[in-house]
């Protein structure tokens, strides 16, 4: 399956390019968004896992995290996280964050430059949490804040949990400690490395919420 689909993003793109003309850009841009939404659906999508980038300071910060829903218009992507988290203290110093997305069999890479916001209550949140499976909540009820200094190895797990799921009452007490982190897109940068030829372009987004698309070398 997993070579299948990158066969297919690999194949997606290869098309687009079979056509030289003036609307390659927009239709390369138009692709990149498909796929992310595709990746949302899979967990066997090269892209359902991404690299996200903070700032701490001067310093950055990098994890990585699952792609949970991508809007358009506005481009905006979304990933679920705890709120004890130190990506969210950096995120409510620094607004701005950067996603990564690679896939090593198709060589093709996504950069997008956002400016990302927490959310911990309201209908998103509240829709997010109820959709979220009881393994996934089960990271939420950590006694610890994650990145707590520990004497020795530590699952971060209530005491009896470690080797079963909450029950939907057990899991209620973590969503004091889950956020959502909206992240709105002003900038994708597109590249794919080819044995014929490197490609590379960028999509800056402007007050209108239209995407200037310019070439770039690689």
């Amino acid at each position: 399956m997993q070579g299948e689909i990158d066969l297919s993003l690999q194949s997606a793109f290869d098309l687009e390019l079979s056509t030289v003309d003036a609307t390659l850009l927009q239709r390369l841009r138009q692709l990149v968004i498909q796929q992310l939404k595709a990746a949302t659906q899979s967990h066997r999508h090269p892209w359902h896992v991404a690299v996200v980038a903070t700032c701490q300071g001067a310093e950055p910060r990098v994890r990585n995290v699952v792609l949970r829903s991508v809007g358009d218009p506005p481009l905006m992507l979304r990933f679920h996280t705890d709120l004890r988290s130190q990506k969210t203290e950096q995120i409510a110093e620094n607004p701005n964050l950067e996603w990564l997305f690679y896939e090593h069999k198709t060589r093709i890479q996504i950069r997008l430059r956002s400016q990302a916001r927490i959310v911990t209550q309201g209908s998103q949140w509240q829709a997010a949490w109820e959709a979220t499976s009881l393994p996934s909540r089960r990271c939420y009820l950590g006694p610890w804040a994650p990145g707590t200094a520990c004497e020795e190895p530590n699952v971060n797990l209530p005491s009896g949990m470690e080797h079963r799921n909450p029950s939907q009452e057990e899991s209620h007490a973590g969503m004091q400690n889950f956020a959502i982190v909206n992240c709105q897109i002003d900038r994708m940068e597109w590249l794919y490395l080819r044995h014929d030829g490197h490609l590379r372009c960028a999509f800056e987004r402007d007050t209108q919420d239209l995407w200037n698309a310019s070439w770039l070398a690689p």
